[in-house]
């Protein structure tokens, strides 16, 4: 190899090194919102509607409230923004929504910062309190049904097998085409070599996508910290399997060469996912 092909590929290795830190800072204020989305049934005709926490959350409720005028003003909603028993409380966003209104369709999303585990609260104008089950959000974007008359409520999960299928084949189709790229720039993609890096994807990728579905909260620590797991996994059995397969054009083995090819792709390959499953995580 060149010392100008030397030049350019420690260039693109140290790029996907230093890329998933800047992603990471990114996501952080730019990634999608943990949400809780409540569809009520079966309840009185006119209510404020909010969620309940358990866990200290500290403070003067009615001070994180936007509309401090409009609660002192309406008894409903003095009864909701001050609800307090057995530790349950009014759990108030850092942006300051904590109550809506009821609506026709009676659906509300609380979103930027949401409780895993929480009650539905519902006061109506006369004063009376509907309490729904305490129960904990498995997904990052969480969609429930809430039956008001019994205080029944159930985490709605949308995502078929179908989409399960279509996101391992736009991942899998994503990494064979960086991956693939990043080969032939190491100068190791020969016909066997590309049989190998086939297989090898195909097993990591499935296994990956397998995982990342049984992940318990998508979206969350939960997912990330399994997606990562599995990509630092998937990175020291690729290396290995490279560094002892992978040959040059000539026959020879380099298997420094195989090891670098391994870190580099799948940093890139990293990258390429972190920023698919970003958007992925909206639709769960």
């Amino acid at each position: 190899m060149s010392k100008t092909n030397h030049q350019k590929l420690s260039l693109l290795l140290v790029f996907f090194l230093v890329l998933p830190l800047v992603m990471g800072i990114a996501y952080a204020d730019m990634g999608p919102k943990p949400s809780i989305t409540i569809n009520v049934t079966n309840a009185p005709a006119d209510y404020y509607i909010g969620l309940l926490q358990d866990d200290d959350v500290g403070g003067n409720f009615l001070e994180g409230v936007k509309n401090k005028e409009e609660v002192k003003n309406n008894a409903a909603l003095e009864t909701l923004v001050n609800y307090e028993h057995d530790g349950w409380k009014l759990h108030v966003s850092p942006v300051g929504d904590a109550y809506y209104h009821s609506t026709s369709p009676g659906t509300y999303e609380f979103g930027y910062s949401v409780p895993n585990r929480f009650r539905v609260i519902l006061v109506t104008t006369s004063g009376t309190v509907y309490l729904s089950d305490p129960i904990t959000k498995n997904r990052y974007n969480a969609v429930f049904d809430y039956k008001a008359s019994s205080g029944e409520i159930k985490e709605v999960y949308s995502q078929s097998i179908l989409n399960y299928i279509k996101n391992f084949l736009i991942c899998y189709v994503l990494t064979l085409i960086v991956e693939g790229i990043i080969l032939s720039l190491f100068g190791l993609s020969t016909k066997k070599n590309r049989i190998h890096f086939l297989i090898i994807n195909t097993v990591t990728q499935l296994i990956l996508n397998v995982v990342l579905i049984c992940t318990d909260r998508p979206g969350g620590l939960d997912f990330w910290f399994s997606y990562f797991c599995c990509e630092l996994g998937i990175l020291l059995v690729e290396a290995v399997y490279y560094a002892i397969m992978l040959r040059k054009k000539d026959g020879t083995k380099k298997p420094l060469r195989s090891i670098l090819y391994a870190l580099t792709a799948n940093l890139a390959s990293v990258a390429v996912g972190f920023f698919y499953y970003t958007f992925y995580l909206n639709s769960l």
